[in-house]
């Protein structure tokens, strides 16, 4: 209230009181977590209480995070330095609207910009916005009909570039005025290219069925192609920036590709094909290491991304379309569901793996194909 506010500054300001003072061993700043009380909280953050881990309670960062308190209050001790190490995930779904249910696999790939979040359509005939702060969902005509249109998304300055999966063009979108606009890549074809990733001013599409790689500068959107020199169909499935050279994760190709950012030569990298199909879905690099997503494969593929060496982590699951995503989170590698009931959580220090239960979800076909990081929170396209 805002006379215990009043009283609380007098206290701190007037009196000095210290504002790690505790009562049964309870912290000020712990009481106002988990009273859900972002006045007070930010109050003594102000004069400096202490978010510093005692390993003896619960992380305050999860204290705020559990039982779906104030997503606000987990922003605040964030920013203050609060540690996510030791903090389990706390999951709650943002509902859609009723305009925007009804399609499967209606969005795909996903992308941060300021505070918020850009959905790729890849049934659906809009691009979805969530915005990271409020959770408010909105949707942006993107002119287009049609299934399969686009598989990955990715930023590059103020700007978000859609890969063409079935569609004939590159979809951009402005992350600030969100006006879209296209760019004809002049390759024909279905399943073309299946991930985007940025270098610089340069984005790199990793080839699915096409032959090459496309290539679009971020500055004057024109778009080129280079031989990606590996032969087949459902070569790639996601790529992602390591250092200057960039990783594309193995689908149904028998080997990794690798791409120098720079002088865009190409090379490949063996590795033990598990299945004969669908072996690995995105990647993410987190601490100079590749971590794939296993779609259908009953491991994580790791990427040494200096020495090129390659591991594998088991996680003891045989079902197919298990994790299409991957994404880090507070030196953890977070994996959503896609086929899975449940989230693979990888540990990038130790290579532990565990999972957690989803939430009810009733729907049994794929859940979620893409996550992106936003702050505290990670956001997965439905």
């Amino acid at each position: 209230r805002e006379g215990n506010i009043r009283e609380m500054k007098k206290l701190l300001a007037e009196w000095k009181v210290c504002p790690d003072s505790c009562e049964n061993n309870v912290t000020a700043l712990r009481a106002a977590v988990c009273g859900g009380h972002q006045e007070a909280v930010e109050l003594l953050l102000e004069y400096g209480a202490s978010v510093a881990h005692n390993s003896d309670v619960t992380p305050i960062l999860q204290e705020a995070l559990n039982f779906n308190r104030s997503a606000a209050i987990a922003q605040l001790l964030f920013n203050k330095g609060a540690s996510c190490d030791n903090v389990g995930l706390s999951p709650h779904h943002i509902p859609l609207n009723e305009n925007l249910k009804g399609k499967d696999d209606s969005w795909s790939g996903i992308a941060s910009y300021n505070d918020k979040i850009f959905c790729t359509p890849h049934d659906a005939s809009t691009v979805l916005v969530i915005d990271s702060n409020t959770e408010e969902v909105r949707s942006i005509p993107c002119g287009i009909e049609g299934s399969r249109k686009y598989h990955a998304m990715a930023r590059c300055g103020n700007k978000l570039f859609c890969a063409p999966y079935c569609a004939s063009d590159v979809l951009v979108i402005n992350g600030d005025t969100e006006e879209i606009h296209f760019i004809p890549c002049e390759v024909k074809g279905e399943k073309k290219w299946n991930g985007i990733a940025a270098y610089g001013n340069k984005l790199f599409c990793a080839p699915f069925h096409a032959s090459s790689i496309l290539i679009i500068d971020g500055e004057t959107e024109k778009v080129r192609t280079i031989p990606c020199n590996v032969e087949g169909e459902n070569k790639y499935a996601g790529i992602a920036l390591c250092g200057k050279k960039l990783f594309c994760a193995p689908y149904d190709a028998s080997s990794i590709l690798v791409i120098d950012g720079e002088t865009e030569e190409t090379h490949t990298i063996p590795y033990d094909k598990i299945t004969s199909s669908g072996n690995y879905g995105n990647i993410t690099c987190y601490d100079g290491k590749l971590y794939c997503a296993p779609f259908w494969a009953g491991s994580v593929l790791v990427i040494d991304g200096e020495t090129e060496k390659t591991h594998k982590i088991p996680i003891n699951m045989d079902d197919r379309m298990k994790y299409h995503a991957v994404a880090e989170f507070g030196g953890k590698l977070v994996f959503p569901p896609c086929m899975a009931d449940s989230t693979l959580i990888i540990d990038a220090k130790t290579d532990e793996v565990s999972t957690q239960q989803c939430m009810n979800v009733n729907f049994e076909g794929p859940k979620w194909n893409g996550v992106a990081r936003c702050g505290n929170k990670l956001f997965c396209s439905p």
